[in-house]
């Protein structure tokens, strides 16, 4: 397997001187898979195939049975907008700006000169507090490149409101809440879920010599409020030696915390026991099991954690730890203090069940909360009064 290294991370800002709703975006592959996409076979109702001048006409029509099927993103919070980007790089023959799968070879790196393009379609639909569930978009959003945007125009979650406040009941229907009319629940949904699918095109280029047979990769990237979220997925053309085969998973982190943080929230917080949390980090794969590490920096090489402002013209920093706190992990059951020299987190291969419908499957899984403590004895007039920022990268290694 080619042996990927995949960062995913959250800023937040505290402040000297709310509670919130975090939002929550996870992956679950249920009736579809990130790996085997023929890319050259013909197209078919299996299998779609398009010119980029038919790619208009996907808006309708559902295709959660094709091949291209990726599986699903599960999305509890408020209306959002949700960027879709890749992490690959563009072919260097082509600058249609769309998204690309590229030739994998023997070294495990790959030929930006061998490539299929395909666009993705998404379609948002809800499970309602009732069970019940609802196409409530009724259309697919076509992502053709890079940069564009889902936009999420309902929210999804349990939490409810108070007497004489809107709401809605476990139908999704609006009205206001007196306490005892069952307008209670803040969102319409308790949860949304976004099925994804990839769309051929026709346009290709030097995949179908055999030298360049074999596996191709490709990325898809979502980010958001609070929300980082990789896809790493596979397709191939017939077979061949000369190529690696990659790995596949979903990778993200979620930021629980508020983007800015009162200070006085996180006095206080300085052991195991009572620390602040953060943040939330989730891995699954049908195939490809790995560890996650948190670092200070995008290399991955610091656990050096600090708040960071400049005050003036001098720089000041306010240093912190950073607990890992496992739900499903292969090595660890119990809080653990991130250093340089603990801080490899490990999948465990497992049954896990969708929160949606409680669809079964056996992935490699890792699931946590980052937390954070700050020294003992520090106060809000321990540093100048401002705005200090940090960043958490989380990286996921495979074996």
């Amino acid at each position: 397997m080619r042996n990927y290294r995949v960062v995913a991370l959250f800023f937040f800002t505290v402040c000297i001187m709310t509670a919130i709703t975090a939002n929550s975006l996870l992956f679950e592959i249920v009736t579809g898979s990130l790996t085997g996409l023929e890319l050259n076979a013909y197209n078919s109702s299996s299998n779609p195939e398009v010119s980029p001048y038919q790619i208009q006409y996907y808006t309708s029509g559902e295709y959660w049975s094709t091949d291209g099927f990726l599986g699903r993103y599960v999305y509890r919070g408020d209306p959002i907008d949700l960027t879709v980007t890749t992490l690959h790089p563009s072919p260097s023959t082509w600058n249609n700006g769309r998204f690309y799968y590229f030739h994998i070879n023997s070294s495990g790196t790959n030929d930006l000169d061998s490539w299929k393009e395909y666009v993705l379609l998404f379609r948002i639909k809800g499970q309602l507090h009732n069970g019940g569930t609802s196409d409530f978009t009724g259309a697919n959003i076509i992502i053709e490149s890079p940069g564009e945007q889902i936009s999420i125009p309902v929210g999804a979650g349990d939490e409810t409101v108070n007497s004489g406040d809107a709401g809605y009941d476990a139908n999704g229907n609006a009205g206001i809440f007196n306490g005892s009319n069952g307008f209670f629940y803040a969102y319409p949904y308790k949860y949304l879920w976004i099925d994804v699918t990839v769309l051929r095109t026709t346009n290709e280029y030097n995949i179908s010599r055999r030298n360049v047979r074999g596996y191709y990769d490709s990325s898809i990237h979502i980010s958001g409020n609070g929300i980082d979220k990789n896809l790493i997925i596979e397709g191939y053309v017939r077979t061949g030696s000369n190529t690696m085969n990659p790995d596949t998973f979903s990778f993200g982190i979620q930021r629980i915390a508020p983007e800015l943080i009162p200070f006085t929230d996180l006095m206080g917080k300085n052991t195991l026991s009572n620390s602040y949390l953060a943040g939330h980090v989730s891995y699954n794969s049908s195939e490809t099991s790995g560890s996650v590490g948190f670092y200070a920096d995008s290399a991955g090489t610091s656990t050096d954690f600090k708040f960071s402002s400049t005050v003036s013209g001098v720089p000041v920093s306010i240093p912190y730890y950073v607990l890992f706190d496992p739900i499903i992990c292969g090595n660890t059951v119990s809080p653990v203090l991130v250093s340089s020299m603990n801080n490899s987190f490990m999948t465990d291969y497992r049954t896990v069940s969708s929160p949606v419908d409680g669809q079964q499957s056996v992935d490699h899984v890792l699931t946590g909360d980052i937390r954070l403590i700050l020294n003992p004895g520090i106060t809000a007039t321990s540093f100048p009064a401002a705005s200090y920022s940090s960043t958490i990268y989380a990286v996921f290694t495979a074996d």
